[in-house]
């Protein structure tokens, strides 16, 4: 309910032992019994909300970081690519009589490619957003791990790796090595976690160099590990993953929002499993995600 999180203070008049435990297994914050001065009254109610504040401050200040990614970052990453559509329509419009069949194929794919990704970024900030709303309602994501059963993950992990070795021009760099197992996820979530992952890896790594995709199974756990030998990341990079922004995007001038990691990081904690990000810059980078297993 909606006043499930105001703080409750019992004021009564019963104040033996087995009242106060009564009441505060009941649920009560504090517990005040008569008399009590009104300095006594003030200073619980103080202590109430300042713990309030507390718990609340990180969520806070994640909220006031999305809402400056909003305002700050997000038009310029939707202008980017609109910009460049834009560009390539006027000169079809002006010159398409003049042109080569060749080069009004070269400026369709050049449209095709920008359309492509305002439609990732999108589709990254809805996802971002909808993670955000079931991470934080713990009902929602027992509900949700009710109806979560994931069996055939290889051949999930397969079939996402060559779609994305295959985008990128890169088949041949792709590496894998894969143990099967159940594992307790959505399948549509699983899929956009890898998707983004695996995206990652071959957008900030060169061609001809190794991905390696090692999948195991440990204990009660299942390990799946994505290790490119790409730019890497600073120790600084890795603790911000979740700030809405993208890493040193005016120095690489990459396109897109920078978002993959943290929607990966907080469809994975939903499901109660870990994401963990290892990097030396300039040699690889290595993500591994732990998830629980069902035929354990």
């Amino acid at each position: 309910p909606v006043t499930s999180d105001i703080p409750f203070i019992f004021l009564t008049a019963k104040a033996s032992r087995e009242d106060i435990r009564k009441g505060m297994t009941l649920g009560a914050d504090d517990y005040l019994t008569k008399p009590f001065t009104s300095q006594e009254l003030i200073q619980a109610i103080q202590a109430r909300l300042e713990r309030v504040k507390r718990m609340t401050r990180p969520q806070v200040a994640e909220l006031d970081s999305l809402r400056d990614y909003i305002n700050l970052t997000l038009p310029h990453e939707l202008r980017t690519p609109l910009t460049g559509i834009s560009g390539y329509l006027h000169i079809l419009q002006s010159g398409h009589r003049t042109m080569t069949e060749e080069q009004m194929d070269e400026l369709l794919s050049h449209m095709q490619r920008a359309t492509g990704r305002m439609t990732t970024l999108i589709e990254n900030f809805i996802a971002y957003s909808q993670a955000r709303l079931i991470h934080g309602d713990m009902e929602v994501r027992k509900k949700l791990q009710e109806h979560s059963y994931l069996s055939d993950i290889v051949g999930l992990i397969e079939q996402e790796a060559h779609e994305e070795a295959y985008y990128a021009e890169r088949l041949a760099d792709l590496q894998l090595d894969l143990e099967d197992a159940t594992v307790l996820f959505y399948f549509e979530h699983m899929q956009k976690v890898l998707s983004s992952l695996l995206n990652n890896a071959f957008k900030f790594s060169p061609p001809d160099s190794p991905i390696t995709i090692r999948s195991r199974v440990d204990g009660e756990e299942y390990v799946i590990e994505i290790i490119d030998r790409g730019r890497g990341m600073t120790a600084e990079q890795i603790a911000s993953i979740g700030q809405n922004r993208q890493f040193e995007r005016a120095h690489y001038e990459q396109q897109g929002t920078g978002l993959g990691l943290a929607i990966s990081r907080l469809i994975v904690e939903i499901y109660d499993g870990t994401l963990s990000v290892e990097s030396q810059p300039n040699v690889q980078t290595r993500v591994v995600l732990r998830l629980k297993r069902l035929d354990s």
